[in-house]
C-alpha cells in the first residue's frame, strides 16, 4: 500500500534541498496513510497501513505514537507524523523500509531526518530538546542562509510562531522548515499540510464542539422525513453504496452491527444521541468519510471523535470517574459522552429525539 510511483532524486547536495526532498518523500507517505484525506491519522489507519507491509509490533507503535501525540488528541498532524518517524529511526530496530519500500526514497529520508536530527542537537544549547527563536535563527543563517535574505524564515516563523518566548519542539521545528521550504517555490514540497497552530481549534473544547456541529449536520441531512430520528433506511441512503456488489454487502456489514449496537431501545432508529455514538464508533474502527463520503465534514468529525475516543480511555483509568461512569448498567461509553455532550454541546440537547438517549442511560 505504501509503494510510491515517485522516486527521490537529489539535483544538489545542499542542506535544503535534501531535506526537501525528504520532506516531499514524508508527504507523499502520509497522503497515502491519511485514508479519508482528514489531514490528521489515527492509530488505527496507521497500525492498518503498516500492517499491510508485514508490521506487527503494535505495542511499540502505540507508544511512539503516544510519545508524539503532544496534545493528547489522539491523532497526528503532519508535523507529528515527521517526528514519530525521526523517533522511529532513532529508537527502533525496524527499519523505514516498513513507510518507504523502494531503498533509494528509503535512503533520502533517512539522510534528511538524519541531518534534522544533527541540527537539532548542534543548535539546542541547553539540551532541551527545544531550540528558542534565536538558536532556531542561527541554525538558518549557518545552514540556509538565502533563506534569512530574502526574509522568507522571519515572514513564516512571526506566521506561525508569533510568541518569540516560546521554544520550539522537534515537531515545531519540522514544521517550520517544512512551511519555509514549502513556500520557497524553489522545492518539491507542496506545503498540503500547512495550517498555522494557532489555527487549530483549542483543545478539548472547541474541537468537540465544531464535531458536534459537523455531526449535526450530517443528522439532519439523513434525516429525511425530518422527524427528528434517523432510520436505518435513512442511514444507508447516506452511506458509501458505490462499488461492486461485495462491497455493498461487506459495507452493510460493518454498519448495520454498530447501528443495532448503538440503538439503545432497538426502536430501529437513532436520536442524536445515538447518532453522535454512531459516528464516534465508525470513526473508531476507520474512516469516517469512508462510510459516509458526503459528510458535511469528516476531518472535523474525526479530530472530534478520536480526542473523545481518548477522553473516554482516560475516564476508564480514573477510578472515581470509572465508578461514578458505571453507575448504570447502560456502560461507561455511554455516561461519558452523555456526560460530554452535556458539557461541551448543549445546543444537540434541543435536536429532536435527544431526550430519549440521555434519558436511557442517565442515573436519574
Amino acid at each position: 500500500k505504501l509503494k510510491l510511483d515517485y522516486v527521490g532524486s537529489i539535483s544538489t547536495c545542499t542542506f535544503d534541498i535534501y531535506v526537501a526532498e525528504g520532506l516531499y518523500l514524508l508527504e507523499l507517505v502520509f497522503e497515502k496513510i491519511d485514508e479519508d484525506r482528514s489531514g490528521s491519522l489515527q492509530f488505527e489507519e496507521l497500525a492498518r497501513c503498516l500492517a499491510t507491509m508485514g508490521f506487527r509490533d503494535g505495542d511499540n507503535l502505540q507508544r511512539y505514537f503516544d510519545k508524539v501525540d503532544l496534545d493528547h488528541g489522539g491523532s497526528l498532524e503532519f508535523a507529528e507524523f515527521i517526528a514519530l518517524v525521526m523517533l522511529w529511526v532513532e529508537s527502533t530496530s525496524h527499519g523505514l523500509e516498513v513507510f518507504f519500500p523502494h531503498p533509494h526514497n528509503k535512503y533520502i529520508v533517512e539522510q534528511s531526518l538524519g541531518l534534522f536530527i544533527k541540527s537539532l542537537r548542534m543548535y539546542d544549547a541547553d539540551n532541551s530538546m527545544k531550540l528558542s527563536h534565536a538558536e532556531v535563527r542561527r541554525f538558518v543563517a549557518n545552514n540556509m542562509p538565502a533563506y534569512l535574505e530574502n526574509q522568507l524564515f522571519d515572514t513564516v516563523l512571526r506566521q506561525f510562531f508569533p510568541d518569540q518566548s516560546k521554544e520550539l519542539t522537534l515537531p515545531d521545528f519540522a514544521f517550520l522548515l517544512y512551511a519555509v521550504l514549502a513556500r520557497s517555490g524553489r522545492t518539491r514540497v507542496r506545503g498540503s499540510y500547512l495550517r498555522a497552530p494557532a489555527d487549530a481549534p483549542a483543545w478539548p473544547h472547541d474541537v468537540l464542539m465544531a464535531a458536534w456541529q459537523a455531526i449535526e449536520e450530517d443528522f439532519r441531512r439523513m434525516d429525511t422525513s425530518g422527524d427528528g430520528f434517523v432510520s436505518s433506511a435513512e442511514l444507508m441512503e447516506h452511506a458509501d453504496w458505490r462499488g461492486a456488489s461485495n462491497e455493498k454487502v461487506d459495507l452493510a456489514a460493518r454498519v448495520m452491527p454498530i447501528f443495532h449496537e448503538v440503538d439503545m431501545d432497538g426502536s430501529g432508529e437513532l436520536d442524536f444521541f445515538e447518532f453522535s455514538f454512531l459516528a464516534l464508533t465508525v470513526c473508531s474502527n476507520g474512516p469516517y468519510r469512508k462510510v459516509f463520503p458526503h459528510a458535511f465534514n469528516a476531518a472535523v468529525v474525526k479530530k472530534g471523535m478520536t480526542l473523545l475516543a481518548s477522553l473516554l480511555q482516560m475516564a476508564h483509568h480514573d477510578p472515581e470517574g470509572a465508578a461514578a461512569l458505571a453507575a448504570s448498567g447502560s456502560g461507561p461509553a455511554l455516561h461519558a459522552q452523555n456526560a460530554l455532550l452535556r458539557a461541551f454541546c448543549p445546543r444537540a440537547i434541543s435536536i429532536g429525539g435527544m431526550r430519549r438517549g440521555l434519558a436511557a442511560v442517565s442515573p436519574g
